[in-house]
């Protein structure tokens, strides 16, 4: 469910991010938003190095008709692919602070959205 929760957190904050006007109300959030991400993944890589790796693993069942499924885990290269990108999204929007945006919530969103597909490629295994 960590893993779960890993990738769905950035695909919920892109339309928050989208919806929400004001420059400085969406550059905080995306922060916020980043912040809570990165510390979630920090808390994947404890559990992943010290308790059981069998949380971090789901499998999710698309088309069960046609016996299309994916299974989801982590591994050591997922893991610090994960971390990395976690870790480049607070300064991406970091470095970007002081940049007038003319839709920053389009571009904050698709940090969240890049984010997401990155966690996702590095997490999902072909089942």
């Amino acid at each position: 469910m960590i893993t779960l929760a890993l990738i769905v957190f950035p695909l919920l904050m892109s339309p928050i991010l989208l919806g929400l006007r004001g420059e400085k109300l969406v550059k905080w959030t995306a922060l916020v938003g980043s912040m809570a991400e990165f510390g979630w993944a920090i808390f994947a890589g404890i559990n992943y190095l010290y308790y059981c790796k069998c949380s971090l693993r789901f499998e999710a069942y698309w088309l069960e008709l046609l016996d299309i499924s994916g299974n989801f885990g982590m591994n050591n290269f997922s893991m610090a692919l994960i971390l990395v990108a976690t870790f480049l999204a607070p300064l991406m929007i970091l470095f970007t602070w002081t940049t007038k945006f003319r839709h920053p919530s389009l571009f904050f969103g698709l940090i969240f959205l890049a984010e997401m597909l990155v966690i996702l490629m590095a997490t999902y295994f072909a089942g």
